[in-house]
């Protein structure tokens, strides 16, 4: 339904559609890759809202985005039993950074799809704020020895921005809750397209509804 109404906004402009894999062999599984769509979409519809002037099409994109995100809550709260919400805000992430992270479920995509895709930043499994751990992306993209790299933690509307150490470690900022968007750049003031280096991971700091943290089974 809601490609429907995006395809008939868009008419011949509608990008064509990718082929998915989503890796969901049972419950649990199924619980951890509908729980990043559902964060990811509800960060594409917020991004979305910049790109409009047309009132319609603004409460449409608003429309479809408080339905993601009461998705992204059920998910949270009666499934995880956790919190129902990360932060205050959504991140709106570019679109760039959002077609990067769904491109570990695309198959393919057509040729017209010319959205960019940064090498994959991963983290140690598990990882907790304030740990100090150690990131990987291709060598490919490591190719910036006389640069200083920065790690940078989304979360809402906020970002905290560290170092990245020569040896790929780095220290999780220890204030961090909720869905939190990491992202590797050559630039401490910006984590624009042209800065990006890798990214973004998509990490979550689970809490209860008193703001404590916790460590949910899913």
């Amino acid at each position: 339904m809601h490609v429907q109404l995006l395809e008939n906004i868009l008419g011949d402009n509608a990008v064509q559609p990718c082929t998915y894999n989503f890796p969901d062999t049972d419950p649990r599984s199924f619980v951890k890759t509908s729980n990043i769509v559902e964060v990811i979409a509800s960060s594409a519809y917020t991004t979305l809202a910049k790109h409009l002037s047309d009132p319609d099409y603004i409460i449409s994109i608003s429309s479809i985005h408080s339905v993601e995100a009461r998705h992204s809550a059920w998910i949270n709260a009666d499934v995880r039993d956790g919190a129902a919400w990360s932060t205050a805000f959504d991140a709106p992430l570019g679109l760039s950074h959002l077609n990067t992270i769904m491109n570990d479920f695309i198959v393919s995509c057509p040729s017209s799809n010319s959205l960019r895709i940064f090498p994959t930043l991963t983290f140690p499994s598990n990882v907790m704020p304030g740990q100090t751990v150690q990131v990987s992306f291709p060598p490919a993209a490591q190719e910036h020895d006389s640069q200083t790299l920065y790690a940078w933690f989304i979360s809402g509307f906020k970002a905290l921005v560290v170092p990245l150490n020569a040896d790929m470690t780095v220290t999780i900022p220890d204030t961090l809750q909720g869905f939190v968007f990491s992202v590797i750049t050559n630039h401490k003031e910006s984590v624009s397209d042209d800065a990006t280096v890798a990214g973004p991971a998509f990490l979550v700091f689970d809490y209860d509804y008193q703001g404590n943290d916790q460590s949910l089974p899913m």
